[in-house]
């Protein structure tokens, strides 16, 4: 039984593995982090347009633009990454 272990770290590197579920979970929270800025951006833009505050919708729509940017950025990234021949 003792040989299983000896085989596996042979065979897996677990520094890489261990740094691809960091760089994953650190980029699932970031997109998530953005896309929850997009959406309250998004809302509060569609408020202040109702209640006829130009100035405040003007920078809530920054901030929902620059969310979206994130978002599609991380999205073309994956998409390269995914399609990046080794």
């Amino acid at each position: 039984m003792s040989e299983v272990p000896a085989a596996a770290s042979k065979i897996v590197e677990w520094h890489q593995l261990l740094q691809v579920v960091y760089g994953s979970l650190a980029a699932a929270v970031g997109v998530m982090i953005a896309f929850s800025v997009t959406v309250v951006g998004g809302t509060r833009f569609a408020e202040a347009r109702r209640q006829s505050r130009s100035g405040q919708a003007g920078v809530w729509a920054v901030v929902t633009g620059a969310g979206l940017a994130v978002c599609a950025g991380a999205i073309a990234l994956g998409i390269v990454a995914v399609t990046a021949k080794t």
